[in-house]
């Protein structure tokens, strides 16, 4: 599973990714978690399986999702408390409700 977490990038979005990864390793989970740019993320949006959307950049999700969608790649906001804690687990978690989601056939 490759995540982009698409952020302002900050010291904050660096925690994150540690935690997520921390999370990742300690249940198996193989994958990679890179934070980026959202100018980052919009060019390198074919390389990942999902893009997550840092609360400091929310506002982006719109035109993230314009790219993606086509794509069949899924783009989510991480809410902030998650965000804010540094919730590694349920910000994977939301990465993999995602891929799921995406994954699913459309009626």
């Amino acid at each position: 599973m490759k995540i982009l977490v698409a952020a302002a990038a900050g010291m904050s979005t660096s925690l994150m990714v540690r935690k997520m990864e921390e999370y990742m390793t300690a249940n198996g989970l193989v994958g990679v978690v890179d934070a980026v740019s959202v100018a980052e993320a919009k060019e390198r949006i074919r390389e990942c399986d999902v893009v997550l959307v840092a609360p400091q950049v929310r506002f982006e999700l719109a035109g993230l999702h314009q790219i993606a969608e086509p794509l069949r790649i899924p783009v989510g906001g991480i809410p902030a408390p998650i965000f804010a804690g540094m919730k590694g687990e349920e910000a994977v978690r939301l990465a993999q409700d995602l891929i799921a989601q995406a994954a699913e056939p459309t009626s």
